[in-house]
């Protein structure tokens, strides 16, 4: 299914499986990149963070939105942003800044569920490392592994929180 798709190009990304891709922002002011993650959060069915970002994305579209964020989709398209397949999107992540300080908050960070374990993940925390020089994020139990292996720290064990500072 193809849908309409405003993004913008961030980075183009080499992926593990050496398939090339390409790191984009969501425009949450383009009716077709709110169609977009919409149609992913449906797609992607038992991917409940993908609906948390679309339920964001709408709110971000309204005209005093409650939240300061930006989400990036990692997809296989390499050009022409106009239209994208969703089944294309890869991978989504929400960035928010966290009690007006510059450090970048991680409020989700889904990949596809039939590409999960395949570095997509890994991936995308790459290019975000790239673009900041700390990440702090709160983890789920069965992902805190995923995160220490991709050099986050564990701040607060109690909360779960989670921060990467580049070296």
């Amino acid at each position: 299914m193809t849908v309409n798709f405003r993004a913008k190009l961030i980075q183009k990304v080499n992926l593990p499986d050496s398939r090339e891709a390409s790191f984009v922002e969501i425009n949450p002011k383009s009716s077709s990149d709110i169609e977009a993650v919409k149609k992913l959060s449906y797609e992607w069915y038992d991917a409940i963070y993908a609906g948390n970002i679309c339920d964001d994305v709408v709110e971000l579209s309204s005209n005093r939105p409650r939240i300061n964020s930006k989400v990036f989709a990692l997809t296989s398209q390499k050009e022409n942003f106009k239209n994208v397949e969703s089944r294309q999107i890869l991978g989504i992540v929400e960035v928010t800044a966290v009690n007006n300080r510059r450090t970048p908050y991680i409020e989700y960070l889904q990949v596809n569920p039939l590409m999960k374990k395949s570095g997509l993940g890994t991936s995308i925390l790459n290019i975000l490392k790239k673009m900041h020089n700390s990440i702090e994020l709160h983890s789920a139990v069965s992902a805190l592994e995923f995160y220490r292996k991709n050099g986050f720290e564990l701040a607060d064990p109690r909360r779960l929180l989670c921060k990467w500072i580049k070296k």
